[in-house]
């Protein structure tokens, strides 16, 4: 059973506990009290039958007492009055055929010694009895002491029994028993309703809630929330605690989908660079390959030296592209792994572009590529390790090459801004989307990765040069617009000599 449905249950317990233990007080606390009232009430009319007996008893006048007891008999609440004497025997009495008969000897026996009066009975029989001692005054003896018998040792001249019936008491029990039965069901049920509805509205219907929202979380909707009116009662501290729990789950959950989704994302970058890898790798080799089973199939006699050469040369050629290719990979893993090492040394720039633009110009002929370069004046030395310098170039140009279209251009420049040395790679290429701009720079992505791809590649280059840029101290940054080309920019530390010379830009 739910707690929402065992709390007004046992609230309805309760009160019906309660209600019964307050009722029976109730009817115990009106039954005294109509039982005293009744009791007065007949003491009263004791005494107003008492007022004037001692009189008519001293003087003998039974006829008088007689004709009062017969008035008395018309009164609905009495059943009967008996005057009694002091031997125990009834002088006069409102029933006729009693008189001259003797009474318990109980009576007797207070009205010998006994003064005052002595209620017999109880409230639940069907009559009550009222007896009273009939006592004398001394002037009252000594206007009359010689007409009647004289008083007992206690003063009485005899006692006064005076029988009530109960039916009106008992009439007014039920009827009070009837009425707090009704006017105590009323006030269970508005109690009780009050109570049940208060509790709904303060503690079951923010339970309730409560149990809504873990539904809803438990369901996936991470975005359940209770409502928190008052934070000083419990239910307002159990419900911030809840929010508070459901925010770090939401967190959680978040940052558990999006290293899902990276893991998704990385599980696709490595099947595409697998398979670029792959195509990378078996171009090189089937070159090799090729040509080798050439050299070896075919006479000597067939092949003149040019041929061999030539046939040489690009074997060599798909050789150092294929080491290229895995110093990638061996260099990223280094750098991933920590364990990529640099030798910075000062070297003249100007030398080492030469170098550079020297090597590169072999592959910019076959596109008939222009390459320019310009170096600034203020720009004499740097402060980097040259090898992984001209790797970062090599990169560049590379790239820049074969993104730009035939009879195209590739320009390098070099200058000194804000006391670093900043270098730009720009081409006259297709140009990078600005959604690309970032990711370009990432472990095997290209901003076409697709088998379908026109440009081929790991997707290493750019983000080795990164790696090699950051481990310098230097960073690198892209400017492009798809269809007008891009520029690469990156910077490194100047040499000694430059830094001292070269003013801030």
């Amino acid at each position: 059973m739910k707690l929402q449905h065992k709390i007004p249950l046992f609230v309805v317990a309760v009160m019906i506990f309660a209600g019964l233990l307050g009722a029976v007080a109730l009817l115990s606390t009106q039954r005294s009290t109509s039982t005293k009232m009744f009791e007065d009430t007949t003491a009263t009319l004791t005494d107003t039958i008492l007022n004037g007996l001692e009189q008519d008893m001293l003087r003998g006048d039974r006829g008088h007492v007689q004709k009062i007891l017969d008035d008395l008999k018309q009164h609905e609440s009495i059943r009967s009055v008996d005057i009694i004497s002091t031997d125990g025997r009834i002088w006069a009495s409102s029933d006729h055929g009693t008189i001259g008969t003797e009474v318990d000897p109980g009576i007797t026996s207070f009205i010998s010694v006994g003064t005052g009066r002595e209620v017999l009975g109880h409230s639940s029989d069907e009559n009550m009895t009222d007896v009273a001692a009939i006592t004398t005054k001394d002037q009252c003896l000594s206007c009359h002491g010689q007409i009647a018998p004289s008083p007992n040792q206690a003063g009485n001249l005899g006692g006064l029994r005076v029988d009530i019936s109960t039916v009106t008491l008992q009439e007014s029990l039920a009827k009070s028993r009837e009425l707090l039965l009704i006017i105590g069901g009323l006030t269970f049920f508005l109690v009780a309703g009050t109570i049940v509805l208060l509790l709904r509205l303060t503690v079951l219907w923010p339970l309730k809630k409560l149990t809504m929202a873990s539904d809803r979380i438990a369901s996936g909707d991470y975005d359940a929330r209770v409502p928190v009116k008052k934070r000083d009662d419990e239910l307002g501290t159990v419900s911030a605690a809840f929010n508070e729990m459901a925010d770090t789950i939401d967190e959680r959950t978040k940052r558990l989908q999006s290293a899902n989704r990276e893991l998704e994302q990385a599980n696709r970058l490595k099947s595409e660079f697998l398979a670029n890898m792959s195509h990378e790798l078996r171009t090189p080799l089937n070159i090799i390959i090729g040509f080798a089973e050439v050299l070896r199939d075919t006479p000597s006699d067939q092949l003149d030296d040019a041929d061999r050469v030539r046939f040489g040369d690009n074997i060599a050629s798909s050789g150092h592209h294929l080491l290229s290719l895995i110093n990638d990979v061996l260099d990223l893993a280094k750098v991933e792994a920590g364990q990529m090492q640099t030798n910075p040394a000062e070297f003249h720039i100007e030398t080492v572009l030469d170098d550079v633009v020297s090597t590169m110009k072999t592959l910019a002929q076959k596109k008939n590529i222009e390459l320019a370069v310009a170096a600034s004046q203020d720009l004499d030395n740097i402060f980097a390790d040259i090898a992984k310098f001209k790797q970062i170039m090599y990169n560049l140009i590379s790239n820049a090459i074969k993104f730009t279209p035939d009879k195209g251009t590739v320009s390098i420049e070099a200058s000194v801004v804000n006391n670093m040395a900043r270098f730009s790679v720009k081409d006259t290429g297709v140009g990078i989307a600005a959604a690309d701009q970032e990711r370009i720079f990432a472990e095997f992505q290209q901003a076409d990765g697709s088998p379908a791809r026109q440009y081929e590649g790991t997707g290493l280059g750019l983000a080795l040069t990164k790696k090699f840029v950051e481990l310098q101290g230097g960073e690198i940054w892209v400017e492009s617009e798809v269809g007008t080309g891009s520029t690469f920019h990156f910077t490194l530390p100047l040499g000694r000599s430059n830094s001292e010379k070269s003013p801030l830009r």
